[in-house]
């Protein structure tokens, strides 16, 4: 699906517009990579799900007074609440810039971006993984050395457990119907 978007060149600018905020680009990388790996695991196409995720926040960093402007200007529709907490017109502003911007068609891709932050009844598949990605991100949820690991049995978290941390040795060796958890 998203082999026609460049997404290389678009971090490549997007790394140029959070110049001054490297925060907020690592930020992005964050969302983008754990989007990926939450697609993978769940069956979902991991390209659109780096494409959100990369362009989530394209909007973030343009000051509130500007972002009414340029909903007001490209008719996006500003609710009370919005005008309120000017923050969230990010997500529609963002949406707005990815299609605009970034020649995005796709509108699950889009709709992620959207209700990233917001999230809305019955969410896509897609729309979740963003959602997701973009609250656990900035908790740094990775690996804990003492509390890392799978157990490979025919169960999750069932012994024996094997860290995931870069241990050296090989460990045991699967047999049918035991269960592998791949982690980016």
């Amino acid at each position: 699906m998203a082999e026609k978007y460049d997404i290389e060149k678009y971090n490549r600018r997007l790394k140029k517009f959070f110049d001054d905020d490297e925060d907020r680009y690592y930020h992005t990388q964050g969302v983008r990579y754990t989007a990926v790996a939450l697609a993978m695991a769940h069956g979902e196409d991991y390209q659109k799900a780096e494409l959100a995720g990369l362009l989530h926040d394209s909007a973030k960093n343009i000051p509130d007074p500007k972002k009414i402007k340029l909903c007001e200007k490209n008719d996006i529709p500003i609710t009370p609440v919005e005008r309120e907490n000017v923050y969230l017109l990010h997500a529609k502003l963002g949406a707005y810039i990815a299609r605009k911007k970034y020649k995005v068609e796709d509108e699950d891709i889009l709709n992620a971006i959207i209700y990233h932050t917001t999230g809305r009844p019955a969410m896509s598949r897609l729309e979740q993984i963003i959602f997701i990605a973009d609250y656990i991100e900035p908790f740094g949820y990775g690996i804990i050395e003492d509390l890392t690991g799978h157990g490979i049995g025919r169960n999750l978290h069932e012994d024996p457990m094997i860290p995931n941390n870069r241990q050296h040795s090989r460990g045991i060796r699967l047999r049918a119907g035991m269960t592998l958890a791949v982690e980016p």
